[in-house]
């Protein structure tokens, strides 16, 4: 049985929102982490990230975005799943390339 740690809801910004890490074994599991979080992934032998959706808990990997040295994600961060909404500027917590 998978078990998930509870995840802090993301902190509001007035340019976005601050998404916090996840490292759990358990939570990169699963496909979904309500409230958001993000993980680091090597996707075709370059360094990304996994970001799960601060709406719908839902992940999308985060290979066709730029991600800054201070985590900063562009562009916006948009849902892919359906009829998900969430749309915002992102910087991911903790990040190092």
């Amino acid at each position: 049985m998978i078990q998930l740690r509870k995840v802090k809801r993301p902190e509001s910004r007035a340019e976005g929102l601050i998404l916090g890490p996840i490292g759990d074994a358990e939570i990169l599991a699963t496909d979904e982490v309500p409230g958001g979080g993000w993980h680091h992934v090597i996707l075709d032998g370059k360094p990304t990230a996994v970001a799960y959706c601060p709406k719908c808990g839902k992940k999308g990997y985060l290979d066709e975005h730029t991600i800054a040295a201070d985590g900063t994600v562009s562009p916006s961060l948009v849902c892919p799943h359906q009829p998900c909404d969430f749309h915002d500027n992102v910087q991911l917590m903790g990040y190092e390339s």
